[in-house]
């Protein structure tokens, strides 16, 4: 009777978390598109559906959370979305006309080796795939022919796809940026060492679908490497580089367990790791805001000492249902942008043998705006002071009003209960650092500015992006573009007797580095572009886009600066050493590079170097 009791009781639960996500494939004109392949993937666990005559598509009694819809049809791009669902979805997928991406894989001596597969494809930064996941579900197994070579057909035309290969003699190869060419990307594969294991239940049974999540630790950031479906017995395979990594075993009906330690050596033995899925409980509760209203999309964490057991959102109705173990936990909410838990603390909670705990509600504040004003050493309001946040993992800069008024709101949660921020005059040699504490229900503050001497320290290559040492104290390479955007075409002779700042990025930009530098940039040329005409801001966009792209990006930025779009293959960034983007490179009234290294004190060494001839 317990039982039939708890199966009831997951069932009740199921439905009142199941939402429906439906929609329409239409081809590039608009029109239905029938009889085309759609997929739900949640977990990457797979739900198959095909559009009707109409072009329709329905996924009855879905669950709410992190999801994948791919839509296909032979004779177009695949399209599709991944993203956060709540609620209800009813969308439009529209396909483009279809290019193919060409691959061509060798190994670690330069053989081609044949049967290498595409296991993941992340489409224009918009939605990825795991391939190797659709194809029982008809999606065409993309392998590389005796040659090495392979075709990925379906790639949106002027898109461009990052590719996850497989092979079971080789380690996965990851390739983050390709584009529709028809020449072949090369891709080198190498060889490594087997991981593998069995997944179990409780009772001994594998666990179908189940996940082996590899995770190495790099510059105290966890990176998800390896993410291993386990088949329908619960086994599941890898080739892996030797090194030490984390393990942790994921299925969305289990509590996942402690990630265990892996030391994977160079072996000619395959190296075993079986794990257990502990029984599930449910922990359920509901998230309120300010109002006492439900607050639907918050992500909240089971955590077990600091292991998270458990990650889910909050419904339409700002209610979560979270899996763990039995055992002491904590429910951890992850406030959404603009908001803060109004009680710091995790809510502890003790699960016995009971199949459901509930807790009580959870409610969020607003976050406060950050706020102040800017005043010189007379006590005199400043305009156009850059104000930033010095701590925050997302950037936050602003310009002072004509009475030195600053106001920001913050988009998240700071580790800390107060937030380092600097305020910076543009002309002057004024500044001040100072905090403002969040938990405080004042905030407005005065900051008055003290002058400051300028950090011109030399480059330090370890704190950019890339090592332009070679370049400084030498002519600066010439800008060969192919167009130009809000300009008409420009060379630095031009621009002798301004200081230079040289922006050198790509608009795609899927990690979004781009996000800090841009955001900084842009403020500084607003604050300079009337007040300092001895300053000339340029930007050069790599060749991966066409200048009507380009120009999209710029405009949609809001960048008024020169922008030129790189000649092919890459002739500008290449003379300044630039692989990775963004980079900023500072050149003085003489046309000489002086700066590359400019973290953290870019509007003091454009000021120091204003100063000069």
């Amino acid at each position: 009777m317990r039982q039939s009791a708890i199966v009831i009781l997951t069932a009740l639960c199921l439905a009142a978390n199941a939402i429906e996500i439906q929609g329409r494939v239409l081809d590039p004109e608009g029109n239905p598109v029938s009889g085309a392949d759609v997929w739900l993937s949640r977990e990457r666990i797979v739900t198959a559906a095909k559009t009707s005559e109409t072009g329709e598509f329905l996924f009855h009694g879905a669950q709410s959370g992190s999801i994948t819809l791919a839509a296909r049809k032979a004779e177009f791009a695949l399209t599709g979305l991944s993203g956060h669902v709540f609620d209800d979805l009813n969308v439009d997928l529209r396909m483009a006309t279809p290019d193919t991406v060409r691959i061509r894989v060798i190994d670690h001596v330069g053989n081609p080796v044949e049967g290498v597969r595409v296991k993941r494809l992340v489409i224009g930064g918009a939605f990825e795939i795991f391939t190797e996941d659709l194809v029982q579900y008809g999606f065409p197994s993309i392998r590389s022919d005796a040659d090495g070579a392979m075709a990925i057909l379906g790639i949106p035309q002027g898109s461009y796809v990052a590719v996850t290969l497989e092979h079971r003699k080789f380690c996965e190869l990851f390739l983050p940026y390709l584009v529709p060419h028809p020449r072949q990307h090369p891709a080198q594969l190498y060889p490594g060492q087997v991981l593998r294991g069995h997944i179990t239940a409780a009772d001994a049974t594998g666990v179908a679908s189940a996940r082996a999540l590899v995770f190495r630790e790099d510059d105290g950031q966890r990176l998800l490497m390896y993410d291993i479906l386990a088949d329908a017995e619960g086994y599941y395979n890898a080739t892996i580089p030797p090194g030490t990594y984390s393990l942790e075993f994921h299925h969305p009906g289990y509590p996942t367990p402690a990630p265990r330690e892996l030391r994977l050596k160079d072996s000619l033995n395959d190296t075993i790791v079986d794990a257990t899925l502990p029984p599930a409980h449910t922990v359920e509760g509901t998230v309120v805001g300010p109002k006492g209203n439900p607050m639907p999309g918050v992500a909240l964490s089971y955590l077990v000492d600091d292991f998270v057991q458990d990650l889910t959102y909050t419904n339409r109705l700002g209610k979560y249902r979270l899996t763990a173990a039995a055992g002491e936990g904590r429910v951890h909410v992850i406030a959404p942008p603009g908001y803060m838990p109004a009680e710091p603390l995790d809510i502890v909670v003790r699960i016995e043998k009971v199949p459901l705990t509930e807790v009580r509600p959870i409610p969020l504040s607003e976050l406060p705006l950050l706020s102040g004003t800017v005043v010189d050493t007379d006590n005199a309001p400043l305009e156009a002071v850059l104000v930033s946040a010095l701590d925050l993992k997302t950037p936050l800069y602003t310009l002072t009003d004509a009475e030195g008024k600053f106001e920001t709101p913050l988009d998240v949660v700071p580790e800390e209960k107060e937030v380092k921020m600097r305020a910076e005059h543009a002309l002057r040699f004024l500044r001040r650092d100072f905090s403002i504490n969040i938990r405080k229900k004042e905030h407005d503050i005065t900051v008055a500015l003290r002058p400051f001497q300028p950090d011109v320290q030399p480059n330090n290559p370890r704190n950019a992006p890339n090592d332009l040492s070679s370049l400084v104290g030498k002519p600066a390479p010439p800008l060969t573009c192919q167009a130009w955007i809000n300009s008409e075409e420009l060379t630095l002779d031009e621009l002798r007797g301004k200081v230079v700042v040289l922006l050198l990025w790509a608009g795609f930009d899927p990690y979004a580095a781009n996000a800090a530098p841009l955001s900084e940039l842009l403020l500084l040329h607003k604050a300079l572009a009337d007040s300092a005409s001895d300053v000339t801001f340029v930007g050069v966009h790599d060749d991966s886009d066409p200048p009507n792209v380009v120009k999209t990006y710029t405009a949609r930025l809001g960048m008024t600066f020169p922008v030129g779009v790189d000649t092919s293959p890459m002739v500008t960034h290449t003379r300044y050493a630039a692989t990775v983007l963004p980079q900023v490179v500072l050149i003085d009234k003489q046309g000489i590079v002086r700066y590359f290294d400019v973290k953290g004190r870019l509007l003091e060494l454009i000021k120091d170097l204003r100063r000069h001839p």
